[in-house]
């Protein structure tokens, strides 16, 4: 099933139990802020449904643990075909749509509200939860990472896909063993060389994944930036004229001279997806996919 939000996210407060205000607690659901931690952050319906409940006039000023009235703030819940309840909660004052009511039909990926603090909450974030046909509160986390979708709610098929990216520049970048922050980390990445994307899948913790052609794992492509169209780099031959594209890196994911990217150079040797550029001059292995035909 899709995410609450359209941006990479963090959980900050995991379902089961916990303590809360110093008591023994069990949290129904889990808390999400954005990875980022900029706002405003719209919420998104995660699937089709029947509006049951709504609320939207609690005030942002009525928030804190020391609230006892109206502790869930402003919220809207959605119930599935198949009888599961959607829960966000703590949505900001007035943020729900109007046309947001009880008995609306909605569809996924539709904007629900703005993530807020609104009822008993320290911070701005959403609480969502998902209540099971007996009304038993179910963990969230099965159903966001992908591997066991929502009764109903068709499970995200990786796509074939083949380009290369690069990790941008000052992040430290996770390979997981799969397509979600559920996923345990394998290793780590920063300032990396071209990598290869075979495969692209939803997941939780990013829009977007994209699996590793080397094996090792999959990538938040949210974290990376794409470094050209797989189609420049099948044209590349041996005596091929062209440019090294703009930040790129060496293959081995070395610096570069600021004129390089100004000068064109001839393709001199090539091994798999390695260029030697200028043999007698430059002389320096770029990934092909970091060069432009000229």
């Amino acid at each position: 099933m899709r995410s609450p939000m359209n941006k990479p996210y963090r959980v900050t407060s995991p379902y089961g139990n916990r303590t809360l205000g110093g008591n023994p607690d069990f949290h129904n659901g889990i808390d999400l802020v954005p990875f980022d931690g900029k706002h405003p952050v719209d919420i998104l319906a995660v699937s089709d449904g029947t509006v049951v409940d709504v609320r939207s006039n609690v005030p942002d000023s009525h928030t804190g643990l020391g609230v006892t009235t109206m502790v869930t703030g402003n919220f809207v819940n959605i119930r599935t075909k198949e009888g599961f309840t959607i829960i966000c909660r703590h949505l900001k004052a007035n943020s729900v749509p109007a046309s947001i009511k009880v008995n609306q039909q909605i569809k996924a990926g539709e904007k629900i509200g703005v993530m807020g603090t609104t009822g008993q909450s320290t911070g701005v974030h959403l609480h969502y939860e998902i209540r099971n046909p007996n009304n038993q509160s179910v963990n969230p986390n099965t159903y966001l990472d992908n591997a066991v979708p929502l009764p109903g709610t068709p499970a995200s098929t990786p796509s074939p896909v083949n380009y290369d990216v690069r990790v941008n520049a000052g992040t430290t970048l996770n390979i997981r063993g799969g397509a979600g922050t559920n996923f345990p980390v394998i290793t780590s990445l920063n300032n990396s060389p071209t990598l290869t994307i075979i495969e692209e899948s939803n997941g939780t913790g990013a829009n977007k994944w994209g699996k590793l052609q080397d094996g090792r794992g999959w990538i938040a492509l949210d974290f990376a930036t794409k470094v050209s169209p797989p189609s420049t780099a099948t044209q590349i031959k041996v005596g091929s004229r062209g440019r090294v594209n703009r930040g790129a890196k060496t293959y081995t994911g070395g610096g570069v001279a600021s004129f390089v990217y100004d000068r064109t150079y001839t393709v001199d040797f090539l091994a798999g997806n390695r260029a030697v550029l200028d043999s007698k001059g430059l002389c320096t292995p770029f990934s092909v996919s970091d060069l432009t035909l000229v």
